[in-house]
């Protein structure tokens, strides 16, 4: 899939999967989800490749998983590449951005070499949003506000700069290039 704006918009119990031999790539939007903005469904990411998605003034330049109890699960795949840059100091440009309700399951895959404005891998900006990562690889991602020191080179940013413990999260296995162990279970 390939498209000018989010390749995928998605509502209530709508269900998308993601297996061996998927590419999405190519996408440009100039709002929330580069590549799918997901506001009450599930997908499920067994395999395939999500890369190569721009976005500009967003949150999530891959996956944006906003409300509704938005759902993402990851058994396996690769998400990377991605890379975005807010508009007069708008969105965060990370490859997955949970918001609201949003829920991130990974017990595979990679999140890696995405680039972001405040970070490249995964954000989770509110306390109801909910990651869990029990397998799998998040690194290699590029921060392009290093000069900030509440964000460095992170791969995974919880909560707003300011409130990094905001969020909630439960990490019980997979490969990191930060140290997570507080968020550790």
């Amino acid at each position: 899939i390939s498209s000018r704006g989010t390749a995928m918009g998605m509502a209530d119990n709508s269900i998308v999967y993601i297996n061996d031999g998927a590419e999405i790539s190519g996408n440009y939007s100039s709002y929330n989800g580069g590549c799918i903005y997901n506001n009450g469904g599930t997908i499920t990411m067994n395999g395939g490749k999500i890369k190569n998605n721009y976005a500009v003034r967003t949150n999530g330049t891959a996956i944006m998983l906003h409300q509704n109890n938005a759902t993402f699960i990851m058994n396996g795949g690769e998400i990377c590449s991605n890379s975005g840059l807010p508009a007069e100091g708008a969105g965060h440009c990370c490859a997955i951005y949970l918001h609201s309700t949003g829920i991130m399951i990974m017990n595979g895959g990679s999140i890696c070499h995405n680039t972001g404005m405040t970070n490249g891998g995964v954000m989770v900006m509110n306390s109801t949003a909910k990651l869990t990562v029990t397998g799998g690889y998040i690194g290699e991602n590029e921060n392009l506000y290093a000069k900030n020191p509440n964000f460095g080179s992170l791969d995974l940013i919880l909560g707003h700069a300011d409130i990094l413990n905001f969020a909630s999260a439960k990490i019980s296995g997979g490969t990191f290039t930060q140290d997570v162990t507080e968020y550790c279970e």
